[in-house]
């Protein structure tokens, strides 16, 4: 009886230990599953743009007379929020636009930092533009057309300009409070449980004459509840700048010019893809005016273009009658080192994927994102080391890679 009654129990315990087992095989497939999806969900690498913030135009706030009846800049601190924005935000970057900026070499591999010094290649940012032969302009004057520019090298590729209209405050009962009228308020304090902002971003490009955007959105943003329903008092404005960053206005600006930058960088970007500018061209190397900065690594595969620059007189140092870039990249070349402000790229030779063109590189040139090397890595994995992809270091390859042109992450069109 009671050995029965042990083989009983002990398998009944073998079933049980046996279900637990499965369970935490389950449990841990689904752990191990979770953790795919989640390393499969990791964001995509964001390119920045170099860009300079032009202004922030925003009227006035005039305070209610039981405050002080004076006026808050409102567009002063709106504009350093702006910069705030704009050096946070991973799409663009404020570094390295000063017109006068001197490119070191600093960070490189030490022989890179010497082709660099003693580059004197035709294409050298410091040689006179070379000219291409062009007709009259339908102002009378003479057309000058060029493919290498220096000053556009150090140039941003676009001025940011914003407005912020109005804001309008939603109270209890419906009470409704905008910009225009704070003046009437009866007292300083007015209590919200919503509100609205709407804020307009554009892009010009520095060449061009007037303000004539290329790029421009207007964001709505509004909030309602949570941590923002608040009593706005507005005699804290009279005290400066630095007490209104502690007012819930100075958070539903930045949340409106944050949504307005992501908006305007989305727009941008359906319209025109990334590029950044070749410095110097030296034998196999580019010189590129950013580095992580702009958020290249080493590894990334980039098409460069030769641009036409057109001027309505002197280059640079008369009107731009805008730029065409090639249709065909000139060269691609793969980032083998990153410095403190440029990258180097060192030209792919001896590969049926990355034809060469028949013409130098100039300075001034657009360097698109071709292949990220995440892609890379990926095609060399799929393939095996023997594919078709540059291994790096970078150096002569051989045979076909044309599989690997459907890891391509961004359009070099």
């Amino acid at each position: 009886m009671s050995t029965n009654g042990t083989k009983f129990k002990s398998n009944r315990e073998i079933i049980g230990w046996s279900l637990k087992a499965a369970t935490l095989v389950g449990l841990s497939g689904m752990l191990m599953g979770n953790q795919s999806c989640n390393q499969a969900a990791a964001p995509a690498r964001v390119l920045a743009r170099r860009v300079q913030l032009g202004q922030v135009t925003a009227p006035a706030i005039t305070l209610p007379a039981t405050v002080s009846n004076s006026q808050f800049n409102f567009q002063y601190v709106a504009n350093q929020q702006m910069l705030t924005v704009l050096s946070a935000t991973k799409t663009f970057s404020t570094a390295n636009i000063d017109p006068n900026a001197v490119y070191t070499p600093a960070g490189l591999d030490a022989d890179i930092s010497n082709d660099f010094n003693n580059c004197t290649s035709s294409t050298d940012t410091t040689m006179a533009p070379t000219f291409i032969p062009a007709g009259r302009s339908a102002s009378g004057m003479n057309e000058v057309m060029t493919n290498s520019n220096s000053c556009v090298i150090n140039m941003p590729q676009a001025i940011v300009n914003g407005s912020i209209n109005d804001f309008t405050l939603v109270g209890g009962g419906g009470l409704s409070l905008s910009l225009a009228n704070v003046a009437l308020l009866p007292s300083a304090n007015f209590s919200f449980q919503s509100y609205s902002l709407q804020v307009e971003m554009s892009a010009k490009f520095p060449l061009d004459p007037g303000n004539n955007a290329f790029a421009s959105q207007t964001t709505n943003t509004s909030g309602y509840g949570g941590s923002l329903s608040a009593t706005l008092n507005f005699g804290a404005l009279s005290l400066g700048p630095s007490a209104y960053y502690q007012t819930p206005l100075s958070t539903i600006t930045m949340n409106g010019l944050t949504s307005a930058t992501t908006d305007l960088a989305n727009q941008w970007s359906s319209q025109d893809p990334w590029y950044a500018s070749v410095l110097k061209a030296c034998g196999t190397f580019i010189y590129i005016n950013g580095s992580s900065d702009l958020g290249l690594k080493v590894g990334d595969i980039v098409a460069i273009k030769n641009v036409t620059y057109e001027w309505n007189g002197t280059p640079c140092d008369s009107q731009s009658l805008g730029n065409v870039p090639d249709v065909n990249p000139v060269e691609y070349a793969q980032i083998v080192s990153l410095g403190d402000n440029l990258s180097v790229a060192q030209i792919l030779k001896g590969n049926s994927a990355y034809p060469q063109g028949n013409s130098s590189v100039y300075a001034g040139a657009r360097v698109y994102m071709y292949q990220t090397a995440e892609s890379v890595k990926s095609a060399q994995a799929a393939k095996g080391a023997s594919g078709g992809v540059c291994q790096l270091p970078v150096g002569t390859c051989g045979g076909s890679a044309t599989a690997t042109t459907s890891t391509t992450t961004a359009s070099s069109q």
